[in-house]
């Protein structure tokens, strides 16, 4: 079984298309483009994930020493809305990871090879990373 390149797939998706190398390389560069802005959300998660766990003990240790009630109150709060965001960012991670992998295999730089799949499996693959790439841009 012979295998077919992206640039393959995307010949065959574009096929009568006008100036459909124009739009292939558009995708490929969409594709690289999203690739580094997945990575660049990874490692904000991993960095977030890894620093957000001190935070809320600090902001819990704080409401528990009592004191002023406003002040647990706020501080409860606090940490009630950190691990919100903790909680978030592990599914974005979870998420994006995944779509790194996915993109790691779509447009590694030794030419991502596929079996013969049909192309409307892999432009929605681009798509949906493309997508998943615009959908974290809050939390970069």
């Amino acid at each position: 079984m012979s295998q077919l390149t992206i640039n393959d797939v995307l010949s065959y998706a574009c096929a009568g298309i006008p100036n459909s190398e124009r739009l292939i390389d558009t995708i490929l560069a969409k594709g690289a483009a999203a690739l580094r802005a997945v990575r660049k959300r990874i490692a904000y998660a991993r960095g977030a994930i890894r620093e957000l766990p001190e935070e809320i003990l600090f902001r819990r240790e704080k409401a528990a020493e009592g004191g002023d009630a406003e002040e647990a109150q706020d501080a409860t709060n606090e940490a009630d809305a950190l691990q919100q965001k903790l909680d978030e960012l592990r599914r974005v991670h979870d998420a994006v990871s995944s779509a790194g992998c996915l993109a790691e295999g779509v447009f590694s730089y030794s030419e991502a090879r596929f079996g013969l799949e049909p192309a409307d499996k892999v432009l929605p693959m681009v798509a949906s990373l493309i997508d998943l790439v615009d959908v974290t841009q809050e939390y970069a």
